[in-house]
């Protein structure tokens, strides 16, 4: 049996996803494709990465 918690917390994440920018948008869109690879995303002059990727490429 669910508890209003947890449908709580869906909402919660389902209404953070809709507030992504449309560049971690497309980064979660292409992790959740290709999990094992590091991505970069070109920023003007200059590629940023995010989350595990950018802990991965710091060492």
């Amino acid at each position: 049996m669910a508890s209003r918690d947890d449908d709580s917390s869906s909402e919660t994440h389902s209404a953070a996803q809709k507030k992504l920018t449309p560049a971690m948008q497309q980064y979660h869109h292409f992790k959740a494709a290709h999990p094992n690879a590091l991505l970069l995303f070109q920023m003007g002059d200059f590629y940023e990465t995010f989350h595990s990727d950018a802990e991965e490429l710091a060492r």
